[in-house]
């Protein structure tokens, strides 16, 4: 679990279901963007906003773009939020990296630039291209 920003975090699905990470970061949201859950689950006290996506050209602009309107506003609200994924290198990223570029108006590819601080990410372009298309309509 990687903080990519004040209160923004990333994650694969392994690190997802590690409960002390949950307890050492105070996470108050979790963004599930897999169609399965860790196989430790989530611990009983966040809120889980199951928004499952797959990775690759079948990737859903409007689903993607409900996860980021909700990780703006959990962040808004003073939330701490995990966004996860598989391997934590496409989805989760793209949402995060959207997320931050709505947040501080700016393009994906500032907010992407925060998220590559902490990580080395692979977004699939199909992915990369709807998280640019959320951030656009976000912002207007």
């Amino acid at each position: 679990m990687y903080e990519v920003t004040t209160g923004l975090f990333v994650a694969d699905i392994q690190q997802a279901g590690d409960h002390v990470r949950y307890d050492e970061h105070d996470i108050t949201d979790v963004i599930k963007l897999t169609h399965t859950a860790p196989e430790e689950g989530y611990p009983s006290e966040v809120t889980v906003h199951d928004y499952a996506m797959m990775d690759g050209p079948r990737n859903d602009q409007a689903t993607l773009q409900r996860a980021v309107t909700v990780a703006v506003e959990q962040l808004a609200a003073g939330g701490q939020v995990v966004v996860h994924c598989s391997a934590g290198a496409s989805r989760s990223v793209a949402v995060a990296a959207a997320a931050i570029a709505v947040r501080q108006s700016s393009s994906f590819d500032a907010g992407l630039d925060v998220v590559r601080e902490q990580l080395s990410p692979t977004l699939h372009p199909s992915v990369r291209e709807n998280a640019v298309g959320a951030v656009n309509s976000l912002r207007e």
